[in-house]
C-alpha cells in the first residue's frame, strides 16, 4: 500500500498509463495491426482502444468506490481471498512474460542499431539491472520518473511523423476497410493486448489522491494511446506500404533514418533509440513494481521489495525463451488473446461480480 506522502495525482497518473503504452509502439509486437488490419491497421487500431475502454469503463468505476482499493481488494471482494491469489499469479506471469518479450526486442533493436558486436546476454542483463533499479523505489517515484520520459518520447514521435510525411503516400491506405469490417472487429482483441498495461495502473490505483477522477484518467489511457497507436499506423503504411511493413522489424527506427535536415536530423535516430531504451528501463521497472506489490498483497509480505528478484529471475528465464528475434514476434501474436483475456477481461469481470454482490461500499 501506498503511504500518504508517496501519492500522485490524476495527470501524473494518466502521463504514467501513456508511457506504458506508447513504449511499445516502437517494437516488432505492434505489427500484429498490420498482419490483421492490413491497410486497415490504424482504423483497427482504434477498435482495439475501444475495447479496451470499455473494458477498463467497469473496473474504473469499481475502483473508485473502493477507499484505496486495487486490484486485489476488487478481485478479493468479487471472487473471495484464494481465488483472488490464483488470480494474482496467473496476471504476475503474464505481466512477466510481456515484460519479457520487450525486453529481448529493446536487447535486439539497441544491438542492431549501434552495438552490433556487443553480446546479447550482456545487453538484457544491463537493462534488467536499470529496471530493478527503477522498480524498487516508491510508487510516486516510478509515476514522477515515467512523467518525465514522457516528454521526449512524445517528442521522438513527433518529429519522426513529421519529418516522414514527405515520403509518405495516402494511396497506401487503400482499400480503407482493409480485409472488411467485420475482420477488423473480430481482430480487434489481438491487437488489444496493446493495453495490458492497464492492469499495472489498476494495481497502483491506491496512490491516486483524488478518487472522483480516478475514471476518467484510467479511460484516457486507451483512448489517448489508440490515438497514437492510429498515427503511428497510418505513418508506416503510408511510408512502407502494406507489403513492405509487414517485414520492419522496428518500423519507427527505420522511419527515423528516412528524416531529411541536415546531418543532425539526418542521425537522430541515435538520440530516440537513447530515450526508447530508457523509456524500457521504466516500463520493465513499472511492470516489476507493480507485480511485486501484486504479489506481496496478495501473499501479505510487508514490502514489496522482496518480492522483486524473484520476479526479475522469472523475467530474464522467460526473456530466453524465444531461440530469436522472429520467435520473440510470434509469441508476442500468439499470447495476444490470453493476455486481454487475463489482464483486462477477467478484471472486467471481477468488476460486474462485485457490483451484483454489493460489496463495493
Amino acid at each position: 500500500m501506498a503511504r500518504p506522502g508517496l501519492q500522485f495525482g490524476n495527470r501524473s497518473f494518466l502521463g504514467f498509463g501513456l508511457l506504458l503504452v506508447m513504449t511499445q509502439l516502437y517494437y516488432p509486437g505492434v505489427l500484429i495491426a498490420v498482419r490483421l488490419g492490413q491497410t486497415a491497421a490504424w482504423l483497427l487500431a482504434l477498435f482495439a482502444a475501444l475495447l479496451a475502454m470499455l473494458l477498463a469503463w467497469p473496473v474504473a468505476a469499481a475502483l473508485r468506490r473502493i477507499p484505496r482499493g486495487t486490484l486485489f481488494d476488487l478481485a478479493e471482494r468479487a471472487v473471495g481471498r484464494w481465488v483472488a491469489v490464483v488470480y494474482t499469479l496467473v496476471l504476475v506471469l503474464a505481466l512477466s512474460l510481456t515484460g519479457s518479450i520487450v525486453l529481448r526486442q529493446t536487447a535486439e533493436m539497441a544491438l542492431t542499431a549501434n552495438y552490433p558486436h556487443t553480446p546479447q546476454t550482456f545487453a538484457v542483463v544491463t537493462l534488467l539491472v536499470s529496471a530493478i533499479v527503477a522498480a524498487w523505489v516508491d510508487s510516486a517515484a516510478v509515476v514522477r520518473a515515467a512523467n518525465i520520459l514522457l516528454i521526449p518520447l512524445n517528442l521522438s514521435f513527433v518529429l519522426i511523423l513529421a519529418g516522414t510525411i514527405g515520403w509518405g503516400t495516402t494511396g497506401f491506405l487503400a482499400p480503407l476497410w482493409g480485409p472488411g469490417l467485420p475482420r477488423l472487429v473480430l481482430s480487434a482483441p489481438a491487437v488489444a493486448s496493446l493495453f495490458t498495461p492497464l492492469a499495472v495502473l489498476y494495481v497502483m490505483a491506491d496512490g491516486v489522491t483524488d478518487r472522483r477522477g480516478l475514471v476518467g484518467t484510467l479511460l484516457a489511457v486507451p483512448v489517448l494511446g489508440g490515438l497514437q497507436y492510429a498515427l503511428h499506423k497510418a505513418n508506416l503504411l503510408m511510408v512502407f506500404s502494406y507489403r513492405v511493413g509487414l517485414n520492419t522489424t522496428f518500423p519507427m527506427h527505420q522511419a527515423a533514418r528516412l528524416v531529411i535536415g541536415g546531418r543532425f536530423f539526418e542521425h537522430i535516430e541515435g538520440i530516440w533509440l537513447f530515450v526508447w531504451v530508457a523509456c524500457t528501463i521504466a516500463y520493465m521497472g513499472a511492470l516489476l513494481h507493480g507485480s511485486g506489490r501484486l504479489f506481496c498483497r496478495a501473499f501479505r509480505i510487508p514490502k514489496f521489495q522482496t518480492a522483486v528478484p524473484l520476479l526479475t529471475v522469472v523475467v530474464l528465464t522467460l526473456a530466453y525463451f524465444p531461440r530469436n528475434q522472429a520467435q520473440a514476434v510470434m509469441l508476442s501474436e500468439a499470447i495476444a488473446v490470453p493476455l486481454i483475456l487475463i489482464a483486462l477481461v477477467v478484471p472486467a469481470a471481477f468488476a460486474a461480480i462485485a457490483t451484483l454482490r454489493g460489496r463495493l461500499s
